[in-house]
């Protein structure tokens, strides 16, 4: 059972879970299904309390976009880096979302198993002045504020500290447990529990702002072979 998200007062706190720390491999994956929201903030890392977003995955609002496509927006030393999805991933329907990163700093963005675009980040997002980092699913905080807040539903979202291959997003995309291929962080965003489990990591336990319930899940039978306890 995923987690639905009203858009107006829930979202869940991940202090301690930051995974895109600049030129490091890493990649993100989650179910999502959600109707048109500008800048509706599926998942989020920032700087605390500073402006700038470290790394930001959410519905389009750049340069006019309806909210029916994935934006990308990570800083780069003073500036951001934007990028938004050729597919759309906000029609209402549910659609795997895979991103990736390697060392070299290329992002993938892929829908529903498959590559959608690929964009490369111009720098690395440690610049000086961030304090520790805030992260959020549903939302984002910039200057100790909590907004951008995401309006739909949500299920089985992980990281990885390493870039995941194009076969293994596949594989989540048709069914597979994210813990099923050793991520850093997986939240099966049940619906149910507060706070919301984080099955890998110990001490990193989303904890539930608001009353996200729980909701029908994704259009796959989601294998539930070695669930991390």
């Amino acid at each position: 059972m995923p987690r639905n998200f009203n858009g107006t007062s829930d979202w869940i706190v991940l202090d301690g879970a930051r995974v895109s720390d600049g030129s490091t491999a890493f990649s993100l994956a989650v179910w999502v299904k959600s109707g048109l929201k500008t800048f509706g903030m599926v998942y989020s890392e920032t700087n605390g309390g500073g402006s700038r977003p470290l790394f930001f995955v959410c519905q389009n609002g750049s340069s006019g976009g309806n909210g029916s496509k994935l934006e990308l927006e990570l800083s780069s030393a003073g500036s951001v880096d934007v990028a938004i999805s050729s597919g759309v991933f906000f029609d209402s329907s549910w659609h795997h979302l895979g991103l990736t990163q390697n060392a070299s700093n290329l992002i993938t963005i892929y829908r529903d198993g498959v590559q959608d675009s690929t964009f490369t980040r111009t720098a690395n997002s440690n610049s000086s002045g961030q304090s520790m980092p805030t992260v959020r699913w549903g939302a984002s905080q910039l200057n100790a504020s909590t907004g951008n807040l995401y309006g739909g539903t949500l299920s089985d979202g992980a990281t990885w500290t390493r870039q995941l291959s194009a076969a293994e997003i596949k594989s989540l995309a048709d069914g597979m447990r994210p813990s099923q291929l050793g991520p850093a962080h997986y939240w099966p965003l049940w619906g149910a529990d507060s706070p919301e489990p984080d099955l890998v990591s110990a001490g990193i336990d989303g904890i539930l702002t608001g009353t996200a319930r729980g909701a029908g899940g994704p259009p796959v039978g989601l294998s539930m072979l070695r669930l991390a306890s």
